[in-house]
């Protein structure tokens, strides 16, 4: 359930480390701040518009843990305190948020919490 550590052998360099964060700051301020927030009356599918952009999409979460757990292993994400809330994000998906059809506000706030952690983070280089 935990994230990886980063690797001990063939981190990235500081060079690719400075790219990746480049790369997925802006990923993360998309996600924050241009998805879509309200829960749709319908289920969401394929043929709801703008189907990508729901936050609401148990693919949005898997995503956002999925992007941290690569960047603390190749050792763009180095804080122990952003390690741990990107831990504690891995766990509320697992324990709170283990049925994402049946996504709440409250989980969608869980996600913009931590996307406001990963901006502040990666912003701060």
């Amino acid at each position: 359930m935990g994230l990886n550590k980063p690797r001990e052998t063939g981190e990235e360099s500081d060079a690719r480390k400075e790219e990746l964060r480049l790369k997925y700051l802006p990923k993360f301020q998309m996600l924050r701040h241009e998805y879509i927030e309200v829960l749709p009356s319908q289920r969401i599918s394929w043929d709801l518009p703008d189907y990508l952009k729901y936050k609401a999409r148990g693919s949005f979460f898997t995503m956002i843990r999925a992007d941290i757990e690569f960047l603390v292993t190749s050792g763009v994400i180095t804080d122990t305190t952003v390690i741990a809330q990107g831990e504690e994000f891995a766990r509320y998906m697992l324990e709170e948020h283990p049925y994402p059809e049946f996504t709440r506000m409250e989980d969608i706030q869980v996600a913009n919490n931590i996307l406001d952690v990963l901006i502040t983070s990666l912003s701060g280089h």
